[in-house]
């Protein structure tokens, strides 16, 4: 189902944000025709943004950082500025709030600089500055916003202008920033009211944040198939947004990415290999310290010189990789290993481009300068899992590794327990346990039985094991 707008001759694209709820956990999709730019997933526990009341456990002076209880299973971490540490003691209490949420072994990442987002504001409760969106680029913009932020903002306390506050009346700013300060009072009342680690403040329901942050001008439709989730949003957006509200339309097709052909761009987030439509294709791989990915020329062969068929599958490839990491939210530090081009003036057109695609990216992205061996690092800001990672697990038979043990490896293996085995006892047969699938493979036309049984002058008796990993087994004597 690809739509598209016609006017006077020309395509316009039809951008959608689609939620989809139907089967509990609530999917989200920012489409341009039947392309997605950007994925989010509603995890269960979200934290990032909840602030808390938290107790100080303990000081690590040479980690610069503290220790919090804010009543959730581990302890989150705070780091210290240097005027931070005459502020706190083990055993008190501060305001803090989540900036990142625990990733696997480590706790949340905490701040003492609280922000309160608005819809066209954030209010900076501890900070007495003027900031103005990044993705404001003219000089005359960001002049205006900052006029109007400076009659805006109060006493002793910080604001930051938003990207869509451009071109919104100064009154209806200030309604924005009204809400923001009710709701630190709010939070300053209930601080005072406990003496034990307690949430103050939890982040917006996420379809109110998804609002907030993806709905803009430029969004056609917003599609839902809850009526549960469209009912929330009409009464929500009939007093914050009313001027959006036409776009609202229920749709309550329970496979609605399928049908507005979304399904398989989301499947490709599990992908490691990405296919290329030149015939290239792009390699992601994601540890636990940064992401690479690599660029393979595949069976491209479409320019008329070697360097132009190059330039040509970076140039596809720097597209699709720039969608790929919004897709699949990755952050932290990411290396692109392009096909290496001669071509000074290439390389940098190359990293103009990218410069240009990852400004459409509301998470603040930075690309560093190609160097001469064709890798170009880029950074972006990481406050959770990626995306896939509410979607799959660590494999547990390879334990991440992305391999298993060859078959010829795994009998090498097994002999050699075998042998060791039999020297230390006589008149036992040797039982393996192998998961059915090496069962099969082992003992087809039974050779791998007849090795055994020489190797050892013992019966062997070979069982399934169904627990076993693919590339595991047990090998243990019993009595013949």
């Amino acid at each position: 189902m690809r739509k598209k707008i016609h006017q006077c001759g020309k395509v316009l694209l039809m951008n959608r944000l689609i939620i989809d709820s139907y089967t509990g956990q609530r999917r989200i999709a920012l489409t341009e025709n039947e392309e997605v730019l950007e994925f989010k997933v509603e995890p269960a526990g979200r934290l990032v943004g909840n602030i808390y009341k938290g107790r100080v456990v303990n000081i690590v002076p040479g980690l610069e950082a503290a220790f919090v209880d804010i009543g959730y299973k581990k302890n989150a971490y705070l780091p210290l500025k240097k005027d931070d540490m005459k502020k706190i003691t083990p055993g008190g209490f501060v305001i803090v709030q989540v900036t990142k949420e625990s990733i696997g072994k480590k706790g949340p990442k905490l701040t003492m600089d609280i922000t309160l987002p608005g819809r066209y504001i954030v209010l900076m409760p501890f900070t007495n500055n003027i900031g103005i969106s990044h993705r404001i680029d003219s000089e005359e913009g960001k002049r205006e916003l900052r006029d109007k932020a400076r009659q805006l903002k109060p006493e002793n306390m910080g604001i930051i202008m938003r990207t869509n506050a451009a071109d919104i009346p100064v009154d209806e700013l200030q309604y924005d920033l009204k809400k923001l300060l009710d709701t630190w009072t709010e939070i300053l009342n209930t601080y005072e009211l406990f003496t034990v680690p307690v949430p103050l403040y939890k982040n917006t329901n996420m379809l109110e944040s998804i609002l907030r942050d993806m709905v803009t001008p430029g969004v056609d439709e917003i599609i839902v198939n809850s009526t549960e989730d469209f009912e929330y949003l009409h009464s929500y957006m009939s007093v914050e947004m009313p001027m959006y509200l036409p776009k609202l339309k229920l749709n309550s097709d329970p496979n609605i990415f399928k049908s507005l052909g979304i399904e398989d761009s989301i499947e490709n987030i599990f992908m490691r290999k990405i296919n290329l439509k030149s015939g290239g294709y792009i390699v992601i791989d994601t540890t636990e310290a940064l992401t690479a990915i690599d660029v393979n020329s595949g069976k491209f062969t479409g320019q008329d010189t070697l360097e132009e068929t190059v330039y040509a599958i970076n140039l596809e490839a720097a597209t699709e990789i720039v969608r790929q990491i919004r897709l699949r939210d990755i952050g932290g530090i990411i290396i692109i290993d392009f096909i290496d081009m001669i071509s000074e003036d290439n390389k940098k057109a190359l990293i103009e481009y990218i410069k240009e695609l990852v400004k459409k990216d509301r998470v603040k992205t930075n690309v560093v300068d190609i160097t001469a061996l064709g890798l170009v690092e880029i950074t972006r800001k990481k406050e959770k899992e990626t995306n896939d990672s509410y979607f799959v697990n660590q494999c547990p038979y390879c334990h991440g590794r992305g391999w298993v043990f060859t078959e010829e490896y795994l009998i090498s293996k097994i002999k050699r327990d075998i042998i060791r085995l039999a020297g230390d006892i006589s008149d036992m047969a040797m039982v393996v346990e192998l998961n059915p699938y090496l069962r099969e493979t082992f003992t087809d036309g039974n050779a791998f039985l007849i090795d055994l049984k020489n190797i050892s002058n013992s019966e062997i008796i070979i069982k399934d094991n169904r627990n076993l990993p693919l590339d595991g087994y047990k090998v243990y004597p019993v009595e013949a």
